[in-house]
């Protein structure tokens, strides 16, 4: 109850909502020759500056009773937490640091309720992402943090939302995302789980960047080997991503495909989770290139690998063919250009349906 009435006392009107509070010595004293209240005018700032100190002892004392033994205290400090900095400003790094640790709380719930609280804060103020994700990578590379925690703070991360304005936050996520990467594959601790995570955020933080080198040659050749060496959900989002990147460089276009076609032979695809994302890759792929050989061994591919599988995935291949023959052929059609597909589509349909074993 005390606690809740100090935090009604501070918020209720004595800190300002649209300013920090400032020192005594921060203050222009210039002033006090042109002002006749000069006497009131340094009472105030005597007052903020006192004010200004007890807040930090306040502060100081939700720290420290942020490491209490019992969950109950723990979580209401962190909602008083929230709550202050989300209406004032005063002290607001500090508080966000506060918030952001108790990430790796070990009490799972309130490690949850915390990541909750960050995306309603960041509901609320929109500006702040930049300076949360900063606060967040802090965390990352905390020397006693649990790998849960990490998790935690890389789905935060890659659930943020994201608009053309925001290049710059992009490229700072994909920094983020790429150097933890790197810190786990040093140590040889990556999980699949947190592999699927990181490229879950690199996916959705790329079609944002403005620089056409965010994800760099190391990055690229990382991604190649992921394709390769992890199991098939996470190479597919490899693949996803390596099909976004090689749109803005198609130097790399040919080892996509290649990759591509190989990866569909996995075993894994039987039992993986990301069909439908496979499927939706495989029809972009074909729909953008233009290459005729390579558009047939690949529709040729997943239909032996379709034909060994459930007969939904065979379905759903034969409808993603035909819709990524039928868009391309309507995209020449509008360009005034005659697509590949369509000049010899009718001397290749038959072996293309009936030829799946070869």
């Amino acid at each position: 109850k005390q606690w809740y009435q100090r935090r009604v006392a501070i918020t209720a009107g004595i800190l300002p909502d649209n300013r920090k509070l400032s020192n005594f010595s921060q203050h222009n004293f210039n002033v006090l020759h042109e002002n006749s209240a000069r006497d009131r005018l340094v009472l105030g700032w005597i007052v903020e500056d006192k004010l200004k100190q007890l807040y930090s002892e306040f502060l100081d004392l939700v720290k420290l009773h942020l490491k209490d033994n019992e969950v109950p205290i723990r979580t209401k400090l962190c909602n008083l937490s929230y709550q202050l900095l989300n209406e004032k400003p005063e002290q607001e790094q500090e508080l966000l640091s506060v918030i952001v640790n108790k990430i790796g709380d070990p009490d799972k719930k309130l490690a949850s309720k915390i990541i909750y609280i960050l995306g309603m804060l960041l509901q609320n103020h929109p500006g702040m992402k930049k300076v949360v994700a900063s606060e967040i990578e802090r965390i990352l590379y905390r020397s006693n943090i649990s790998e849960r925690a990490q998790y935690y703070a890389v789905c935060f991360l890659n659930q943020l939302k994201l608009s053309q304005e925001e290049g710059q936050l992009a490229g700072q996520l994909l920094k983020i995302y790429f150097s933890f990467f790197k810190e786990l594959v040093e140590r040889k601790n990556v999980d699949s789980r947190m592999l699927g995570a990181l490229l879950t955020g690199v996916n959705r933080s790329y079609p944002y960047t403005t620089d056409s080198d965010a994800i760099t040659t190391d990055n690229i050749t990382t991604l190649f080997r992921l394709v390769y060496a992890a199991n098939f959900n996470v190479a597919v989002q490899a693949l996803m991503l390596l099909f976004q990147v090689s749109g803005k460089k198609s130097d790399i276009s040919d080892r996509y495909y290649q990759a591509l076609y190989a990866k569909l032979l996995d075993s894994g695809i039987s039992s993986s989770s990301k069909k439908t994302l496979l499927l939706n890759l495989i029809y972009k792929s074909l729909k953008r290139d233009s290459v005729l050989t390579r558009n047939l061994a690949l529709a040729r591919r997943l239909l032996q690998v379709a034909n060994l599988d459930d007969p939904v995935l065979a379905c759903a291949s034969l409808y993603a063919i035909s819709a990524a023959n039928k868009d391309s052929v309507e995209a020449s059609e509008t360009s005034n250009n005659a697509h590949p597909l369509k000049q010899k589509r009718k001397k290749y349909r038959l072996r293309l349906c009936v030829d799946t074993t070869a």
